[in-house]
């Protein structure tokens, strides 16, 4: 553990799927940068900004989020579970559908999360503030 906590506390940048691995963020010095990479409509009632509330009440770290807009970039795990991709958020409030929406990968649109990368990780080198950088959280369509 140790090592784990030397590792994510030394980190400048932090990329990964939201899921409970994020919480280490809050370990991640002020000033560094965390990017989420969302699943496809996985929302309800602000769920999906979790582990973003963590790292606004512990300090100066940079939160962003990526989230899919078409259902393309999500694998489901079983044939039957596709017919949630049409729900919108305020449908999908049931165990069920958001148990199918947490479990399904995720493909990424690299060339968007690189230019998303590069745009603000030059800011926060620089030294810009949270506030100054701060983007909305993208909306599950």
């Amino acid at each position: 553990m140790p090592s784990y906590l030397s590792t994510i506390s030394s980190s400048m940048v932090l990329v990964g799927r939201h899921s409970s691995l994020m919480a280490n963020s809050m370990f991640m010095r002020p000033g560094t940068m965390v990017l989420e990479l969302l699943p496809y409509k996985w929302e309800w009632a602000g769920l999906s900004q979790l582990y973003h509330n963590i790292t606004q009440s512990v300090g100066d770290i940079h939160h962003f989020a990526w989230r899919p807009q078409h259902y393309k970039f999500a694998i489901f795990a079983n044939a039957s579970d596709y017919k949630y991709h049409t729900w919108t958020p305020e449908e999908c409030h049931a165990k069920e559908c958001l148990s199918v929406m947490a479990r399904q990968s995720l493909l990424v649109d690299v060339p968007a999360v690189e230019a998303m990368l590069r745009r603000k990780l030059s800011a926060v080198l620089q030294g810009d503030s949270v506030a100054s950088l701060r983007e909305p959280w993208p909306k599950a369509v």
